[in-house]
């Protein structure tokens, strides 16, 4: 389905639908730089009134807020005091088509491999929406979530393992040299780290652009639209002491710890996967003789391991200066896909048995 065609078949709302990964990416802003750039402190009873009048944050408070409430004692004193807002996103989000290169390469436990699963290089279309979560002290965060229809493959695997790695490049290294005391962030023109730099994402009528890159404009756009607004609702009694609400100067940020020398910004990833067969191989199933679950542990065994460890130790090549190195080609991929020793049962297939 091409962008266009998602866009009209799209609605306000949507069903969860099999094989669909959700995550959200949200950042922090605190309530010291939110009152920077606004010129006064975000109380809850400036939001309280805002939040009926600004954009369709109203629509957003009924479709959301009762779910929140059911997971979250959300009450103050009678009172709640957090608000959604939203933000200059269309209501129907907005859809991305997003690359990743045909090959990745990482390092964990002192080996390096190289993958080149099939289909992992192909556009996929993802579709986002973003939104403003204020907070009682004045903190607001900043949330965009990304949902992705995927299917049973390698290369649909990866990609959705590359999706978490934007947000935490653990496993990949700053390439080439660092000049001593310089920091890497996210959103240079080039870090050297492979996802943040090979993975793009393009908008409607946009251009490709690296993810940060995406994150960084998007913010700029909302943060300068919900800031102005929120000051001709409250004029601020003292004028702000940084008035340019950006990316740069409200997101914190924190040293990464896997990667030396990575400044990322203070972020939350949360996936939410809907796939029954995905759950259903791996969640215990009634025993029809006892009317109880099966013990978890028959699910999962450690022989379900064995045969990928035999079979990625005929991945190896000669080391390079003592690492060792594995290179999952074409036909790691076709025993992937086949799996001789296993059954050749499809989804599908499964699916039928159990009804």
């Amino acid at each position: 389905m091409s962008m266009t065609e998602t866009a009209v078949a799209a609605t306000d709302f949507e069903k969860c639908a099999d094989r669909s990964l959700y995550f959200t990416l949200s950042l922090y802003v605190s309530g010291d730089r939110v009152e920077a750039a606004l010129g006064q402190r975000l109380a809850p009873s400036i939001v309280r009134g805002f939040q009926a009048n600004y954009r369709a944050s109203q629509r957003l408070r009924n479709g959301v807020e009762p779910l929140l409430n059911d997971i979250a004692d959300r009450e103050r004193l009678n009172k709640v005091d957090d608000f959604l807002l939203d933000t200059l996103c269309p209501a129907a989000g907005e859809f991305l088509e997003v690359t990743v290169p045909d090959k990745i390469e990482w390092m964990t436990e002192g080996r390096r491999f190289t993958a080149t699963p099939p289909g992992l290089n192909k556009t996929r279309t993802v579709r986002v929406r973003r939104f403003w979560y204020t907070h009682a002290n004045g903190a607001v965060g900043y949330h965009l979530s990304f949902r992705y229809n995927y299917d049973h493959t390698p290369g649909d695997f990866f990609f959705l393992s590359l999706m978490q790695k934007l947000a935490a490049p653990k496993e990949f290294e700053i390439k080439g040299t660092v000049p001593e005391g310089k920091e890497i962030r996210p959103t240079d023109a080039q870090t050297g780290i492979a996802p943040l730099d090979a993975i793009k994402v393009k908008g409607a009528g946009g251009r490709p652009a690296n993810f940060w890159h995406f994150v960084r404009d998007t913010f700029n756009a909302d943060a300068a639209d919900l800031f102005s607004k929120l000051k001709e609702y409250c004029p601020p009694a003292k004028p702000p002491k940084n008035p340019v609400p950006a990316f740069d100067n409200l997101v914190a940020e924190a040293p990464f710890i896997e990667v030396p020398g990575l400044i990322m910004p203070v972020s939350r990833l949360l996936f939410f996967f809907e796939d029954k067969t995905f759950f259903r191989r791996l969640l215990p199933e009634i025993d029809p003789a006892t009317e109880k679950p099966a013990p978890r542990s028959l699910m999962v065994q450690e022989g379900c391991y064995a045969a990928y460890q035999t079979e990625l130790a005929g991945c190896e090549v000669p080391a390079v200066n003592g690492v060792p190195q594995f290179e999952l080609a074409k036909p790691f991929w076709k025993w992937v896909a086949d799996r001789p020793d296993y059954d050749q049962y499809t989804d599908e297939q499964i699916e039928t048995a159990r009804k």
